[in-house]
């Protein structure tokens, strides 16, 4: 939430200041009927209460969203996004490969903080895109020592994701990987 938050002020300060802001485009419309039309759901549901819990994330996810397609990136902003999004993903692959292998059982990797579990099929899923990343970089880079350490980072991402035992995520990567490879022959 809090995070959600802070982007929120952040992209409307500098979006403002910057004079970045945009008209959203049409999803924008169909998002906000399909918030208001889960909101008048609340009517006929069984558990109004439960349902009612959920309103303020779906208006604040909603805000969010407005506030970052109304905001015009630059590509410069899109490759400082994406270097976060790769250490993050790096970051997640070596805290998952080392609960793994500090684990005495047998059993699913995961990222265990603080009595916290990640769900394995959502860690899997969150990790696609770092590894689409860098499969990228290794196509764009074309000095070899640079080459080697993506080839390591990749050979990481795919370990961790397999490593979770997530049948979605390996499917997931398998898509991810066949995609490249059609986009090679293209």
């Amino acid at each position: 939430k809090i995070l959600g938050i802070l982007t929120i002020l952040v992209l409307t300060l500098k979006g403002s200041f910057e004079k970045k802001f945009q008209r959203p485009g049409g999803a924008a419309h169909w998002l906000a009927l399909f918030i208001a039309y889960g909101a008048v759901s609340i009517i006929w549901s069984i558990d109004q209460s439960a349902t009612l819990s959920k309103i303020p994330t779906a208006v604040g996810l909603f805000i969010l969203y407005l506030v970052v397609a109304s905001y015009k990136f630059q590509a410069q902003e899109y490759e400082v996004l994406k270097s976060f999004i790769f250490a993050g993903g790096i970051v997640a692959a070596i805290a998952t490969l080392y609960n793994f292998a500090s684990s005495d059982s047998v059993e699913r990797a995961t990222i265990a903080i603080s009595g916290r579990h990640a769900k394995e099929n959502m860690l899997t899923i969150s990790l696609l895109f770092p590894i689409a990343i860098c499969i990228e970089k290794l196509i764009i880079i074309r000095k070899i020592k640079m080459k080697i350490l993506f080839s390591a980072f990749l050979l990481m991402l795919s370990i961790s994701c397999l490593t979770t035992g997530s049948r979605s995520g390996a499917a997931g990567l398998s898509i991810v990987f066949l995609v490249y490879i059609l986009m090679m022959f293209k």
